[in-house]
């Protein structure tokens, strides 16, 4: 009979512990695929959507030689993409320059060095046979004679 009581007892206890758990309404669990694509829908300002901006990363070494002289480049460029609508979009190439090593003079060198605006563009096109663009491109010009070359 005390055998009985115990189980009793421990068959009450475990079915309150299974009423407790229990709830009456079911939490919607966030669907991911759902997230991702709605979530890229908001327009943050007004007018910025994430949708709408692309990017591509480049990693770029290299080694000049020339007359017995020898330089090496390192290049990281970030270039963004953003679509303003479908006739209107901005391109902007932003690259930081580093040069490691140079036998060459050090304020040639140190010129070198930088961030570079590559290229940012502005592309309208109101009809489909015209295009309306307007760059601006910063390209590093080194004056080779200055230095010796």
């Amino acid at each position: 009979m005390r055998h009985l009581v115990k189980v009793l007892v421990l068959a009450i206890f475990m079915v309150s512990l299974g009423f407790a758990q229990f709830k009456e309404q079911i939490e919607s669990k966030p669907d991911i695929y759902q997230s991702i694509i709605q979530g890229g829908q908001r327009n943050y300002l007004g007018f910025f959507n994430p949708a709408n901006l692309f990017m591509r990363h480049t990693f770029s070494v290299s080694y000049i030689s020339i007359g017995g002289k020898g330089m090496m480049i390192n290049s990281y460029t970030n270039s963004i993409f953003y679509r303003f609508s479908d006739n209107l979009n901005m391109r902007a190439d932003i690259s930081l320059v580093n040069s490691p090593f140079s036998s060459f003079e050090k304020g040639f060198q140190r010129g070198i060095n930088g961030i570079y605006i590559n290229r940012i563009e502005l592309n309208y096109r109101p009809f489909n046979n015209m295009l309306i663009n307007v760059q601006y491109r910063q390209v590093p010009f080194y004056d080779f004679y200055y230095y010796g070359w």
